[in-house]
């Protein structure tokens, strides 16, 4: 047995609103999954992508957003 103390865990909060919190902090790129993961107090996941930072064009990874197809030059949309 073990207890997990953090200020956090004191809190209470309403289940949607935490979702809510977690999905836009994902999707602005504030937070990667396995992080999402943490404040539910999941495990961490070992996939490939879990620990990248995404945005949300096209959920793609921070660093790849200036290789998208309509940001090269020639490609008018």
């Amino acid at each position: 047995m073990y207890f997990k103390f953090s200020p956090r865990s004191l809190m209470r909060y309403d289940l949607g609103e935490k979702t809510t919190y977690v999905k836009e902090m994902v999707s602005g790129g504030m937070l990667n999954r396995n992080e999402g993961k943490n404040e539910f107090d999941y495990s961490p996941v070992d996939n490939e992508g879990m620990s990248e930072y995404i945005v949300l064009e096209n959920y793609i990874p921070v660093a790849k957003v200036g290789e998208q197809e309509k940001l090269q030059k020639g490609n008018v949309m």
